[in-house]
């Protein structure tokens, strides 16, 4: 007798084998497509606060374009701090291929009685535990690592004199099957230029 599968079975066999592979094949083809997506939304057009504007080059060196503003401060509400929150995220088609996003935080305590001991208040709150100092940044200044899977995010937070600001920066670099993080100094480079630039204005 042969030895040989019936032929019934056979055409299930290489039906079967090329399912697989048409789902393989769809499967990558779906991954590459992602893959060479460009990251990003298309541009928000949004004002920023002077408190959240940072300079053309750097946002070209942080691959960040465009602006997202979350809050503002409300001359109507007098609330003793004074906190606006923005983002700087990617413009897509614009920004490069990997993936970036930058926020910032600042926060004002002029209205206090004490303005400073309001201000070490929400320093102490916002510095990460474990985090290093930063010599030479503000009155006093803290950075620290957040984990992420696949990607880096650095926190830093500076204290000058009745002001509190925090800026964050996360990044990876996109791979193929996964992302790679991009370098921890990298990103705190970038979080500090941010600071300067923002403790810079009047």
């Amino acid at each position: 007798m042969s030895s040989q599968p019936p032929r019934s079975r056979r055409t299930t066999l290489i039906i079967g084998l090329v399912v697989g592979l048409l789902g393989v094949g769809g499967w990558l083809g779906g991954l590459y497509l992602e893959y060479v997506e460009a990251k990003g939304i298309p541009y928000s057009g949004e004002t920023l606060p002077a408190e959240c504007e940072i300079s053309a080059a750097l946002k070209r060196e942080a691959l960040v374009s465009n602006p997202v503003l979350v809050q503002r401060p409300e001359e109507a509400n007098r609330e003793l701090v004074r906190h606006t929150q923005c983002f700087w995220k990617q413009t897509k088609g614009q920004d490069g291929f990997d993936k970036r996003i930058l926020g910032i935080h600042v926060y004002r305590h002029t209205d206090f009685t004490d303005p400073q001991a309001a201000a070490r208040a929400t320093y102490e709150d916002l510095s990460v535990a474990g985090g290093a100092g930063v010599p030479g940044l503000g009155d006093a200044a803290n950075s620290a690592q957040r984990p992420n899977e696949g990607t880096t995010e650095v926190a830093l937070v500076v204290r000058r004199g009745p002001l509190v600001y925090q800026v964050t920066y996360r990044g990876s670099y996109r791979g193929f099957f996964a992302d790679r993080p991009v370098e921890v100094g990298l990103a705190e480079d970038i979080t500090r230029k941010v600071v300067r630039e923002l403790m810079a204005k009047p």
